[in-house]
């Protein structure tokens, strides 16, 4: 052939071959997050939308990149819950074809000769093809419409008892999955439609911490997966490597990874999903909810896929967090709204670590938290956990001295400290998180967290005392005499010591027998429970804050002196050795629920500060006689 039909063979075969693909690209449309972000979607109701029509999705399988895969729908499925229809499709694409539905792309946008339909959202555990549900855009958008400004807050949390010492973590899941789990129930039988769970990217997390995350979150539809946090500029050293492209750069549209963070800081757990819609300041993801919160205060930030880790149960996005891009609003039953020009209102919690041993600092950590009545003491505890646990040592002989200072708005600073010192004391330091959790649950009012910080002093050594005896100077005294108590302490592997204090008779005080009760943490609570029931039944929030403060310390030892005697608890609150007109007056009656009567009267209590968790208790009598 001569050369110069060779190259007009070649030059109209690259013509029609680029006119073909032009044809090809434009039957099914391509969609920027630019175009999708102005204006009202065009969508495709849920009543349009028929067996065997042909889409495609959006989503980010590296980096953060936006691509498309294709989508057949298979099925509709109406009310498959009250007023709720479900859109079934079978996806495509290379990625797809080998790992299957994909935990992240939750909230993935399918479109349908250009017009939104709804967003993958649930699929099966264990298929076998990339068949999944679609949450119809309709659902979404009434979500949107219909969203009124609240404080949004987890329902009724039924307080914890404050009798007890701690909450175990046992007890915290089981307060989790009875608030969240009965809402978004998960069944890995493989027979189940469910939503697709979110990959729960965590970073900055010790294995320990890592385990316990794990068993409290996964419950609820959380699947936990090292992740990780690219800082922001001046915030670390360290460098991304694959994330070439400046964060700050990518746009957020239709398509585009984000992640929601409950921890940010020093340690990181993020919800990673992907974007619905966008439309001027207002973000629509994930098809499903997180928690059903209905009005909360969520951060939004960037996420940055690095791979999609395949697996035969279900295959997930490895992510790390990124820039913050605005506060989800609403967390409701077809996915999420966020505002993406509003700063989310976080509780700063910092945690100082020392060793009590050399009197020096070792580390300072900084979290910020979501505020929540039961997540964010949920997480506080996660995040102290993962500091202790960060240690040289979280296992083995150790004392840990806890100072907690909790501000609330409108409210004087709580203070309260506890020591804790066994084989496990990492493990045993809980308390914490019962104290916090009680505060926010109250049903007295409603409190705004506003900063909380955790000071700990860190030894290798066991510190504890065991109370032998007490002894006074004599049996008998007077009013106006002075008591001198002299108390027999055993340390640990140490040698016994005394310690002595004195105590001023007041001259009021009759004639009589009279009781000295020295006991720990636990004693006292078992002696107030006996002499008063309704003790820690609070009746107002200062008394809830007063009984938290004042007797949760096992590193104090707590004196008191009583006698028998006739007095009343009115509302909680101890009134002893009252007249008989007064009882009779005051007296609530049985079955009233305000009081009850008591035969033992407490006249003095006090508390003697130690370095060491305090074991055992002791008794002693005396008599006061008047002189003749």
């Amino acid at each position: 052939m001569h050369l110069g039909n060779l190259l007009y063979s070649i030059r109209s075969f690259l013509f029609w071959l680029a006119l073909f693909t032009c044809l090809q690209f434009w039957s099914v449309p391509h969609l920027s997050g630019e175009q999708l972000s102005e204006g009202v979607p065009t969508i495709m109701p849920f009543s349009e939308v028929k067996p065997g029509m042909q889409g495609l999705a959006l989503t980010v399988f590296q980096g953060y990149e936006v691509v498309e895969f294709p989508v057949e729908i298979i099925g509709t499925v109406p009310n498959i819950g009250p007023r709720k229809n479900m859109i079934l499709a079978r996806v495509g694409g290379q990625v797809l074809e080998h790992a299957g539905m994909i935990q992240g792309v939750s909230g993935s946008p399918v479109y349908i000769d250009g017009k939104l339909v709804g967003a993958l959202s649930s699929s099966w555990a264990f298929s076998k093809d990339p068949i999944g549900g679609i949450t119809p855009i309709e659902q979404m958008l009434e979500m949107a419409r219909h969203h009124r400004a609240t404080s949004g807050q987890t329902g009724l949390i039924l307080p914890p008892d404050i009798a007890k010492p701690a909450i175990s973590l046992a007890d915290l899941q089981h307060l989790l999955t009875q608030t969240y789990q009965s809402v978004l129930p998960q069944d890995n039988s493989g027979h189940v439609l469910q939503k697709l769970t979110f990959p729960l990217a965590i970073a900055g997390c010790s294995e320990s911490a890592f385990a316990v995350l794990k068993g409290l979150f996964e419950p609820l539809g959380f699947e936990a997966v090292i992740g990780g946090r690219i800082p922001l500029a001046g915030e670390s050293s360290f460098s991304s490597s694959d994330a070439s492209q400046p964060f700050e750069d990518v746009p957020i549209g239709p398509g585009s990874a984000v992640a929601v963070d409950l921890i940010s800081g020093d340690m990181a757990v993020s919800a990673v999903g992907t974007v619905t819609h966008v439309q001027g300041d207002t973000l629509l993801a994930f098809g499903h909810p997180m928690f059903s919160l209905g009005s909360t205060e969520l951060p939004l930030v960037k996420a940055y896929v690095h791979a999609v880790i395949p697996s035969t149960m279900m295959s997930f996005k490895l992510a790390s967090t990124t820039q913050p891009i605005g506060t989800v609003i609403r967390d409701g039953n077809d996915g999420i709204m966020a505002q993406l020009s509003r700063t989310p209102d976080l509780l700063p919690l910092k945690v100082t670590v020392r060793n009590a041993d050399i009197q020096a600092i070792q580390q300072e950590y900084n979290y910020k938290l979501v505020k929540d009545p039961l997540l964010t003491p949920t997480l506080s505890f996660l995040a102290l956990y993962n500091t202790l646990t960060s240690l040289e040592k979280n296992m083995g002989q150790a004392t840990l001295t806890m100072t907690t200072t909790l501000v609330f708005e409108g409210h004087r600073p709580i203070c309260f400290r506890n020591i804790y010192s066994s084989l496990f004391a990492v493990q045993e330091s809980n308390r914490e998180l019962q104290i916090l959790l009680t505060l926010l649950a109250n049903t007295f009012e409603r409190i705004e967290p506003e900063s909380l910080a955790i000071d700990i002093a860190f030894s290798n050594r066991l510190k504890s005392v065991t109370i032998q005896e007490i002894n006074l100077a004599r049996s008998s005294y007077q009013p106006g005499d002075t008591l001198d108590v002299s108390i027999m302490l055993q340390p640990f592997q140490q040698p016994a010591y005394s310690k002595k204090i004195s105590i001023p008779l007041p001259l009021h005080w009759s004639e009589g027998l009279y009781a000295l009760t020295l006991t720990n943490m636990q004693g006292q609570m078992i002696n107030n429970l006996r002499r008063n029931p309704s003790k820690y039944k609070p009746r107002s929030f200062e008394q809830l804050v007063r009984l938290l403060t004042e007797e949760h310390d096992q590193g104090l030892l707590y004196l008191k002196i009583s006698r028998a005697g006739t007095g009343m608890v009115l509302r909680g609150e101890e009134y002893g050795n009252l007249p008989a007109s007064m009882m009779t007056l005051f007296n609530p009656g049985p079955g009233s629920g305000m009081g009850s009567m008591q035969n033992e009267h407490v006249l003095y209590e006090s508390t003697l500060p130690t370095d060491a968790v305090v074991n055992g208790s002791s008794l002693i009598q005396f008599e006061i006689r008047k002189r003749p």
